[in-house]
């Protein structure tokens, strides 16, 4: 595409590096995503630009383009932007649709944050279809429109899926006979961890132990949610076996976890999007995933992997299930939950793990044709 050497753009995040926030992460991936095609742009905290830019400041960098991630914890920003006229996009990044909007607080401060926010965007940018869905759903509610602002362009994977791709056997066990189950993700209470280990630990108090080979749990990701996070370690120390945590890693050590797992365990109860999906499909490796709007915005309604929200003894099935399966010729079993995931990818591979795709889309959304500024 044609390179854009004078045009520029700031991605906002409401936490900075260090912070372990998915949101830095996206603000990252943008910031390199435009500058792929020759963009000015850089990534901040939204901290660091209220603190560091007057309005004076401002006014004379009118020709930049404002990304900013999540609509109520970006409204101090979007608020003075509008003030000067400035134009900016606004990303619904989970909590804000999923939470701020779909369940107000009581005082109703943050659903009116969220809510200005999105009115005074010059778009507003969804993850996946459901949350647009939701946004407009929500907004029905409240007498709003959004007046064709909305887009919607979905999280690629930034590797590549040939790496990968036919690499892996449902069927083949690992030298050590351990099942290999994968979660990435920050603790949480919207990524539901518990739910994943109570059906690890029902499997563990069931299996015969007459069977050498064993399933295993690695998770990796910061805690956000220090009590949450002594729940998971009570799990771990009741069954080291069975639980593994590694906390914090690169990007690189997730991707070694994802070539030597069996499946990705994704179990939230709510995500904006879900660029760990996208990274799995890339990599070949089967996503067990609980069924709520995003996952089946990004997998399809009809994806065999998908397991009831909370639903511990249905994740318990499917994991056991695998699990039987692993290690046993195709012709002696019904085939697997993960192989029959598996076959469902080259069309969702084609959406997911394209992001020149999705460089091209933000670009256009940022400088529509015609748009000389």
């Amino acid at each position: 595409m044609n390179r854009m050497p004078n045009r520029k753009a700031i991605v906002v995040s409401p936490y900075g590096a260090g912070s372990a926030s998915g949101n830095w992460e996206t603000a990252k991936r943008y910031a390199a995503l435009l500058q792929s095609a020759g963009v000015d742009a850089s990534a901040v905290c939204l901290d660091e630009v209220l603190h560091g830019l007057s309005s004076e400041n401002l006014q004379k960098d009118a020709s930049l383009r404002w990304v900013l991630l999540h609509a109520r914890r970006s409204h101090p920003l979007a608020t003075q932007l509008a003030s000067l006229g400035l134009r900016y996009t606004v990303v619904l990044t989970g909590t804000d649709v999923y939470g701020d909007l779909a369940q107000p607080d009581s005082s109703g401060e943050f659903t009116a944050m969220a809510l200005s926010t999105i009115e005074s965007a010059q778009a507003v940018l969804a993850l996946q279809s459901d949350a647009a869905a939701q946004l407009h759903h929500h907004l029905k509610r409240f007498g709003r429109t959004l007046h064709g602002r909305l887009a919607v362009i979905e999280q690629t994977a930034n590797v590549l899926a040939d790496t990968t791709a036919n690499s892996r056997s449902d069927h083949a066990q690992s030298p050590d006979d351990v099942y290999r189950v994968l979660m990435v993700g920050n603790v949480r209470s919207e990524k539901d961890p518990l739910t994943a280990l109570g059906a690890l630990e029902d499997w563990a108090m069931e299996r015969s132990r007459q069977d050498r080979r064993r399933m295993q749990l690695v998770h990796c990701g910061a805690s956000l949610d220090d009590s949450l996070y002594a729940a998971m370690r009570a799990y771990a120390r009741a069954l080291p076996e069975v639980f593994t945590f590694r906390g914090a890693v690169s990007k690189s050590e997730v991707f070694e976890e994802m070539h030597n797992a069996n499946v990705l365990l994704h179990p939230s109860v709510a995500e904006g999007g879900s660029l760990v999906i996208a990274e799995a499909v890339a990599c070949d490796l089967p996503v067990l995933a609980s069924d709520i709007g995003c996952h089946r915005a990004m997998l399809g309604s009809d994806y065999p992997g998908f397991f009831g929200v909370g639903d511990r003894a249905s994740l318990t099935e499917i994991l056991t299930s695998a699990w039987s399966a692993w290690g046993l010729d195709s012709s002696d079993s019904v085939e697997s939950v993960p192989a029959r995931c598996r076959r469902a990818y080259p069309g969702i591979r084609e959406r997911l793990c394209d992001s020149s795709r999705e460089r091209d889309q933000l670009i256009g959304l940022l400088w529509p044709e015609g748009d000389a500024r």
